[in-house]
Formats: structure tokens, C-alpha cells, sequence
């Protein structure tokens, strides 16, 4: 009971830290896109 529990926990905390690196890299790459493409930022 516990142990499911938990794997439920870190599974979804897994999934948090996932989308929070795809969201930083998403604005990453569009900081260097604005930046050397229209010559702003």
C-alpha cells in the first residue's frame, strides 16, 4: 500500500521534472533564435 504510494509520487514527480527541462529548453533555444536571428534580446 505504502510502496505504491510512494511509486506514485515518484513517478509523477518524475514527470514534473521532465516537462520543467523540456520547457527550459524550449525557452533556451528560443533566446538564442531571437537573439542571433532578429538581432533582439
Amino acid at each position: 500500500m505504502l510502496n505504491a504510494l510512494i511509486d506514485r509520487c515518484c513517478r509523477w514527480i518524475n514527470l514534473l521534472i521532465a516537462l520543467a527541462l523540456a520547457v527550459m529548453v524550449v525557452m533556451v533555444f528560443g533566446n538564442v533564435v531571437l537573439r542571433y536571428g532578429f538581432n533582439s534580446g
